[in-house]
């Protein structure tokens, strides 16, 4: 046997007199070892039940893998955080269950071999391949049962650390909006809460940044620039939004970007607060809302979590002066994300509320309540408002998604969903279009996993469902 499993429940089984390593469920080890570029990672295998996974070439968000599973066997690629799975290839010959193997996997630059009891099985060329990493064992799935034995790999070890070419992109923290200009589709804006705005000129193959004139400054050595949405004038592509996280911050370009100035007079939060969306008016650029998070930091005074994230509430803000001064037109219970208006009446207003990452003040963690709020809609500008929840067959409150028919406004496309602990295993219900302006609602898919709904669009050119 080879180096022993770092997993504690690895265990070292007797099989017909040999000591081998054994796995029961799910069960995963990545060994100390490497990282190697070309190597030969070789193995034998026992697969009594379930399956395993067989991993070269790994690394933090990425990595090949070859399935043993009772059928042919499959070259995957493993790309991403969270990951994206491509089958690159499969054999023509099977895997048997409950007998020993040989597994050969060589990996030479792009090449990647697979041998089956010393048979050529996988010969799959990579334009694109991974280069470096190490292995790893996953026996999936809870009931499996596996046996492994003679674990070597040859090659040489790689010892020169990976390097980084700066391509002219923002620095990295959380890239939140990217914004083109309607006409020139060269021209972006992206935003980043650690380095703010940054502009491109050629389609986003070279960026600049674009700060002149916002001076909120965040971050352990207070000077990153948190920036977290953009938004850009229909009316006026040269006018743009930006708005800060977690901290007052509301700044008005009238130059496509190029400057700003601070706009924030009436907003009472001084930090806690983030912008997650601005919406113009499409009939009266001086009439703007800005839908904001607030932290538990502000409402609460103090840091209080629910089973995984932040208890936040909401607000809303409007400004009818383009920005001059604001007054909040709603709070409540829970972040508010979107904010949509009627183009045939900028009295009806729609706003969802909450987000995969984030907790409403109003749940309850302890008696595995959720909260929320759903959407609201306004008949008068903001003035007053109706909550569309569970009695318009809403049946999650949490809406981190939500657009307006393209041509018919009377349509919405909600998407709602969080991700929290099991207790919550119905946690996705989108996307449900809504006739009517929003009652009732209609659910159109259906998920038990714990997952949220993020985005979502109108299929073009035909977007009636």
């Amino acid at each position: 046997m080879g180096n022993t499993p770092t997993a504690p429940t690895w265990a070292v089984e007797d099989d017909a007199g040999n000591a081998v390593y054994s796995a029961s469920g799910h069960v995963m080890t990545t060994p100390s070892a490497g990282p190697w570029r070309d190597s030969h990672f070789h193995l034998r295998v026992k697969v009594i039940s379930g399956q395993l996974h067989l991993y070269f070439r790994q690394m933090q968000c990425g990595s090949y893998f070859a399935t043993l599973d009772g059928g042919p066997i499959s070259l995957m690629r493993m790309v991403g955080c969270p990951a994206n799975y491509t089958n690159l290839q499969t054999a023509s010959t099977a895997f048997s269950l409950g007998v020993w193997h040989a597994i050969d996997a060589v990996a030479v630059g792009g090449s990647i071999k697979l041998y089956l009891d010393g048979a050529l099985a996988i010969d799959y060329v990579d334009s694109a391949p991974l280069l470096l990493g190490g292995i790893g064992l996953e026996a999936l799935p809870d009931d499996s049962h596996v046996h492994v034995d003679d674990i070597v790999v040859t090659g040489p070890v790689d010892t020169q650390p990976l390097s980084w070419v700066r391509t002219g992109g923002p620095y990295g923290g959380v890239g939140y909006d990217i914004r083109m200009r309607p006409g020139n589709p060269d021209r972006l804006l992206v935003t980043d809460n650690a380095s703010g705005v940054s502009l491109s000129s050629d389609g986003g193959n070279t960026w600049v940044p674009s700060n002149n004139g916002i001076s909120t400054r965040t971050g352990d050595s207070g000077d990153a620039i948190p920036v977290f949405c953009l938004t850009v004038d229909p009316n006026n592509p040269d006018v743009v939004w930006a708005g800060a996280q977690n901290t007052r911050g509301i700044y008005k370009s009238t130059d496509a970007g190029q400057t700003w100035v601070e706009m924030d007079n009436g907003i009472v939060e001084k930090n806690g607060i983030t912008f997650r969306g601005f919406t113009v008016d499409p009939r009266d650029s001086r009439t703007v809302y800005a839908a904001a998070e607030i932290s538990s930091t502000v409402w609460a005074g103090k840091v209080m979590t629910g089973e995984m994230f932040d208890l936040v509430k909401g607000v809303v803000y409007k400004t009818t002066d383009g920005g001059a001064n604001w007054r909040a037109v709603w709070r409540g219970d829970n972040l508010a994300r979107y904010i949509w208006i009627d183009p045939r009446d900028s009295k009806v207003l729609y706003v969802s509320t909450g987000i995969f990452d984030r907790e409403a003040a109003n749940s309850d963690p302890v008696a595995n309540k959720p909260g929320g709020v759903g959407i609201l809609k306004s008949t008068d500008g903001g003035a007053t408002w109706r909550v569309l929840n569970q009695a318009n067959g809403l049946n999650n409150l949490y809406v981190g998604s939500l657009f307006m028919h393209p041509t018919n406004p009377d349509i919405l496309l909600a998407g709602p969903g969080m991700r929290s602990t099991p207790t919550r295993k119905a946690c996705i219900f989108p996307p449900m279009p809504a006739p009517r302006g929003g009652a009732p609602w209609h659910r159109a898919t259906w998920s038990t996993r714990r997952m949220a709904t993020r985005s979502q669009r109108w299929n073009s050119p035909s977007p009636i469902p």
